[in-house]
């Protein structure tokens, strides 16, 4: 297991300072300050320790660059999704599908993005009702996913 700790959150004006969040084979991103991130197998979860849900990455190299279709079929193959919730999603450098869905009182935002050959499945989890304290922290993550060099 790997941790990545960064500074306790400071009172201050202005955007909270990125650290960088190295610990994937196919993807980086930056974390807001006073986040936390720790890789298990091909997933790294990351999370705020005085936050209320948490961010979980996992990622797959695929032998050929997937298609659309293909990627609306890995998503509605999960949990049954209904075809309609399905919205296109881009973030970072990484673009795919996204679903927002309630289960068993959990708000889950799943996120279904690839660049070329690489798939990247995310998923944030919280109580429902929650969804809106974390947004724009989960959305900065997104936002500077960037895709490391893909081998032939």
């Amino acid at each position: 297991m790997i941790l990545i700790f960064a500074r306790p959150l400071e009172s201050h004006q202005g955007p909270s300072p990125m650290h960088s969040l190295d610990l994937a084979d196919t993807w980086t991103a930056e974390l807001p300050e006073g986040w936390l991130a720790e890789r298990e197998g091909d997933t790294v979860i990351a999370v705020h320790p005085d936050g209320v849900g948490t961010l979980h990455l996992t990622e797959l190299r695929t032998k050929s660059p997937l298609q659309e279709e293909e990627l609306r079929r890995i998503a509605l193959g999960r949990h049954g999704a209904d075809p309609q919730a399905l919205e296109a999603a881009e973030w970072g450098e990484f673009s795919g599908l996204s679903l927002r869905s309630l289960r068993e009182q959990n708000h889950v935002w799943e996120l279904y993005l690839c660049r070329g050959r690489d798939l990247l499945f995310l998923t944030y989890l919280c109580e429902q009702g929650e969804e809106e304290v974390e947004a724009k922290a989960i959305e900065s993550i997104l936002a500077t996913l960037r895709g490391r060099p893909q081998p032939d």
